[in-house]
């Protein structure tokens, strides 16, 4: 296992022609020889364990594959190497049910999610949350990860088991990119969770003033009301953020303008 560490594929090669077991767990953390190379991001070392038939299918006590492991390293000359000794390893999941798209989305590791897209049989795949890969991506800011996901028709509205969107994780982050990448590819900006808590509710209760511009204009009702019958301004109120207070303010006297103007023309 020392050796898997090094960058020294030939000293792996001789251990191997000595009967050393490329299989082996370690008692603790249940990696093997091929988890650490992959960990260490050792490619000739990954190369040479694949050769010589290190399992790519054992897990480490985290129930992680060695192509988790390359999925958060982000390393896609790994990842070709573990694809290309195993097709199927790309559905592997660990005890949270998450694939390798889902980590290499969480991490923005664009070109590996491409990569893994082509791998997997449902994009749309969730882990035990009721979470997919563009939950993860636009959680966390990833808009060039997200719009490889949309690419490869990954649901813009798909709910997790607390019914929340991707949409909602991007508004509640306060990430203005994502938003729009996710609203120009239709994402339904009056979605709502268990609670009846809207995207344009999300980014009220974080002040992100951007975020609340960007789904007001895409067409988000100012005063919808969640189960509790709380609106988004009261939700900016509640968490003292002032300066979406006062552009929500401003908003609804804009639609009570424009709603008189409507009244005016049809008298």
């Amino acid at each position: 296992m020392l050796a898997a560490g090094s960058d020294n594929g030939n000293a792996v090669r001789e251990l191997v022609s000595l009967g050393a077991n490329l299989n082996l767990q370690h008692p603790r953390t249940k990696s093997t020889a091929l988890h650490i190379a992959v960990e260490k991001t050792r490619v000739d070392v990954v190369r040479v364990l694949l050769e010589k038939g290190a399992s790519i299918a054992l897990s480490d006590f985290n129930d992680r594959t060695p192509l988790h492991i390359a999925a958060l390293g982000g390393s896609v000359e790994i990842t070709r190497l573990l694809l290309a000794a195993s097709p199927e390893a790309g559905l592997a999941k660990t005890r949270e049910k998450m694939t390798p798209l889902m980590l290499a989305a969480m991490r923005g590791h664009t070109d590996l999610v491409m990569l893994l897209t082509a791998n997997v049989k449902n994009v749309n795949d969730v882990d035990c949350m009721g979470n997919t890969a563009l939950h993860y991506a636009a959680e966390n800011d990833f808009a060039s990860t997200v719009a490889v996901l949309i690419e490869q028709r990954a649901d813009v509205d798909k709910k997790n088991k607390e019914h929340v969107t991707p949409l909602m994780n991007a508004a509640g982050g306060g990430h203005r990119t994502v938003v729009r990448v996710l609203v120009n590819a239709k994402a339904n900006v009056e979605a709502a969770n268990k609670l009846g808590v809207t995207p344009l509710m999300y980014a009220a209760i974080g002040g992100n003033t951007e975020v609340i511009e960007e789904l007001i204009r895409a067409g988000a009702i100012i005063d919808a009301e969640s189960d509790d019958e709380i609106t988004p301004l009261q939700f900016a109120e509640s968490y003292g953020n002032n300066e979406a207070v006062e552009l929500l303010k401003l908003a609804q006297e804009k639609q009570l303008e424009f709603g008189a103007e409507c009244l005016e023309a049809q008298s």
